[in-house]
């Protein structure tokens, strides 16, 4: 699973790296570690909190869904 950087995270998010710094800066923002003085994400982290942020099932990052609708079982 490749690491993404603060661009991508900004990016993936919609919004600016300038509000991606705030939020982090608040504590508002998705778990990250660093190398050295970059910030790194894992994708995973990213998509759960997401999913938690937002409160609803968003598609995965490589844009499949996150969840396989099943079809129930009929009723008689």
């Amino acid at each position: 699973e490749q690491q993404l950087t603060a661009r991508a995270v900004a990016a993936i998010l919609n919004i600016s790296l300038r509000t991606l710094e705030a939020r982090i800066a608040s504590g508002d923002a998705p778990r990250y570690y660093r190398i050295g003085s970059n910030r790194r994400w894992e994708p995973s982290v990213l998509q759960a909190w997401i999913e938690g942020d937002t409160g609803t099932q968003a598609p995965h990052l490589d844009g499949t869904p996150s969840i396989t609708q099943k079809k129930s079982p009929i009723h008689p």
